[in-house]
């Protein structure tokens, strides 16, 4: 009996020294980044497709918070069967839900069918950064399908494209007379009110700015305030120096006023502005009373200045 309890005590401590030896040379397991809250949606708008139309494939990332949170990297076109790609673009946009700013990065496909069948659009990786933590993950879709139907047949309009021509050409030339006279006499009428009382844009646009945005409003809405000054902004220099309108970039606008030899301070002027507004139309950021205030006071010294002369933009560099 004492050999037997001498030998299990042995193989105890035997066993105990093994236990934290193992122990000791297992290394502890890292603990692994977090997922951050980026969602990916990756789907086709149109899953029955004609062999002479085409499908949208379409990559959509968003998450919340500013737009320049992730650093999404370049990947390559989606591995496709069947398919080819006959065009891509992508787009940036931010919204709001529940008052949160939400980014959203859309990549879009027109993808082309090769043959009637299946088409597929293989699993495709996305790298991307987060610009707090510099760490990066991957993201993944799934492998798409797509039904290629048989072509639509092309109905031949030529008949009927030559009478409608014809149809709307005199219809044109009736429209085009009628046009004319009332043309003529709203001439004549707006020759007559420009007579009697002109008011020169530079008013306009002062009077325009104090009706849509009231600084003692205790609602104001910093964002949007922005948005009407960027708009008031642009339309200005489109109806007083032909400048591009609305649908122009603000780097094309910049162009515009650099060709037109317009003067350092009134550019660097614009481009601050409107840099500043599409900062906050792009980023989402809140802007306080203080900021409105400051943007208001620039947009109405550069009505005045053109108003009396005082700023030439029209001047030699």
């Amino acid at each position: 009996m004492h050999e037997l309890m001498k030998a299990l005590t042995t193989g105890l401590i035997i066993g105990v020294f093994c236990a934290l030896a193992l122990n000791g040379q297992i290394p502890d397991r890292p603990n692994l980044p977090q997922q951050s809250g980026i969602e990916l949606k990756a789907f086709v708008r149109q899953n029955l497709v004609p062999q002479n139309r085409t499908a949208e494939f379409v990559i959509q990332l968003s998450w919340a918070g500013r737009l320049d949170r992730y650093d999404i990297h370049a990947f390559d076109n989606p591995i496709l069967q069947n398919l080819e790609i006959s065009g891509s673009g992508s787009a940036n946009r931010v919204s709001s839900e529940a008052g949160v700013p939400t980014a959203i990065r859309e990549y879009t496909f027109q993808l082309k069918p090769q043959a009637i069948g299946m088409g597929y659009i293989e699993p495709l990786i996305i790298l991307y950064t987060d610009n707090e933590t510099q760490i990066q993950y991957p993201l993944s879709t799934s492998r798409l399908s797509i039904q290629v139907i048989d072509a639509i047949r092309e109905r031949h309009w030529g008949k009927i494209m030559a009478w409608s021509a014809g149809f709307l050409g005199v219809a044109a030339l009736l429209v085009l007379a009628v046009w004319m006279m009332n043309r003529k006499r709203a001439l004549a009428l707006q020759k007559e009110q420009e007579i009697e009382a002109v008011v020169p844009i530079e008013e306009q646009y002062l009077a325009e700015l104090k009706r849509a945005i009231d600084l003692n409003d205790p609602s104001l809405d910093g964002n949007h305030a922005f948005l009407i000054i960027s708009k008031l902004l642009r339309r200005f220099l489109h109806e007083k120096f032909a400048a591009p309108g609305l649908e122009a970039t603000s780097s094309e606008l910049f162009q515009y006023l650099y060709e037109h030899k317009f003067e350092d301070v009134f550019i660097n002027n614009v481009r601050d502005m409107l840099t500043m507004a599409d900062l906050i139309k792009f980023s989402g950021k809140s802007v306080d009373r203080n900021d409105v205030s400051l943007m208001v006071t620039r947009l109405e010294s550069i009505f005045h200045n053109c108003l009396h002369g005082a700023l030439n933009p029209l001047g030699n560099r």
